[in-house]
């Protein structure tokens, strides 16, 4: 069985907020070097250091080994970056699991997305520009171009008013949680030294800066919807935003365990039916265990409805998710696990985390709390 030593996330940022002189190498960074220090692994015990990075830079190619070797940590420990908009955490989360299970020995996983520093591409530049003139591109508004047709396509058989309802009560939840002090024990608290004229001053950022708690029913329901005679908002879909998060993997003691993951894919519009038999098999193959929270990696509002029906409003992302804390790319499935398993801290039992990729891959994995 592969357990969870210890598992923390940056706060959410905000894009263009406080993390917008921040390299995604030194966030990660940070949170590596704070999550390795809370399981109490020497760090030359490790067998590999992993990372998720979804707009990746030349940089830092292989954020995962500069991220550690910026840590402090020994040269000598390889480490290995998997690139993917929304899936790179998982797969390196994936691949973290079978080597800890292979190899039986501790294995560093994170993720990190901060689109507030993506570069723009200059896609035609390369051997001259004829007309004396060029067009720049977005890589990450180019994906949530298409990310958000597919969560409006989804969205299609909710009505507005229940998915104006879901975005209020996620905010909710997470103002609720953070002014508890419930997320202080799962954030890491990020400093870095910010340019001023005259010099420098130290920034402090200890937590998220994406909720919205005057988020209400009235307000949500002035916001124009995205697309023409659409139904989502600003409010509704998921904004981009900055985090970073990471877990250490291992064969024994933590805080909590991994029984069982499913993964599956197929076309986009059909990720709910594909959900059903991921999560299906991937209860059964933990032997079906009462799930008492359920960590969904909800997009959209469409996305949340779905799951609340399918689980029960109770056990739904009790910290709130996406509508809260942002999407932060390849990080946002693997800051939501971080929540998830700070949740069964809470309370104990069995989670389940459903992870969609926007291409039409769904992910399911069965934790059980140790505590």
């Amino acid at each position: 069985m592969v357990k969870i030593l210890s598992a923390l996330r940056s706060p959410s940022g905000t894009y263009g907020g406080p993390f917008r002189d921040v390299s995604p190498a030194h966030l990660l960074a940070e949170v590596y070097k704070t999550t390795v220090e809370k399981s109490g692994v020497d760090p030359s015990n490790f067998f590999e250091a992993l990372a998720g990075w979804g707009i990746q830079t030349s940089e830092a190619p292989n954020i995962a080994r500069v991220s550690w070797l910026l840590a402090g940590f020994p040269i000598e420990v390889p480490a290995m970056t998997f690139q993917g908009k929304n899936e790179g955490g998982i797969w390196a989360l994936l691949d973290g699991i079978r080597k800890v299970k292979f190899e039986g020995k501790p294995v560093l996983v994170g993720a990190v997305d901060v689109p507030s520093t993506s570069p723009y591409l200059l896609k035609t530049v390369r051997f001259g520009v004829r007309g004396g003139h060029t067009v720049s591109h977005d890589p990450v508004e180019e994906f949530l171009a298409n990310y958000a047709e597919w969560n409006e396509y989804l969205a299609r058989d909710f009505n507005r008013e229940d998915l104006d309802d879901y975005a209020v009560r996620s905010n909710r939840k997470a103002f609720t949680a953070q002014r508890q002090g419930r997320l202080k024990e799962q954030t890491v608290i990020i400093r870095f030294k910010k340019k001023i004229p005259g010099g420098e001053t130290e920034e402090v950022v200890s937590e998220d800066r994406t909720i919205d708690p005057a988020l209400s029913p009235n307000r949500a329901q002035k916001a124009e919807t995205i697309f023409p005679n659409g139904k989502l908002t600003k409010f509704t879909l998921a904004q981009k935003a900055d985090g970073a998060a990471a877990l250490v993997l291992s064969t024994d003691g933590g805080i909590a365990e991994i029984l069982s993951y499913s993964f599956s894919a197929g076309r986009p519009e059909d990720v709910f039916e594909i959900a059903d038999r991921v999560v299906d098999d991937a209860l059964k193959k933990a032997g079906n265990p009462n799930i008492s929270l359920v960590e969904v990696e909800d997009h959209s509002s469409a996305i949340g409805l779905w799951a609340e029906k399918k689980f029960g409003k109770d056990k739904v992302n009790i910290y709130g998710g996406l509508l809260a804390y942002g999407y932060t790319l390849s990080a946002s499935s693997m800051m939501g696990l971080v929540r998830l398993i700070h949740g069964l801290r809470e309370i104990g039992g069995y989670g389940l985390l459903v992870a969609f990729g926007v291409e039409g891959e769904v992910f399911a994995f069965v934790i059980g709390s140790t505590l």
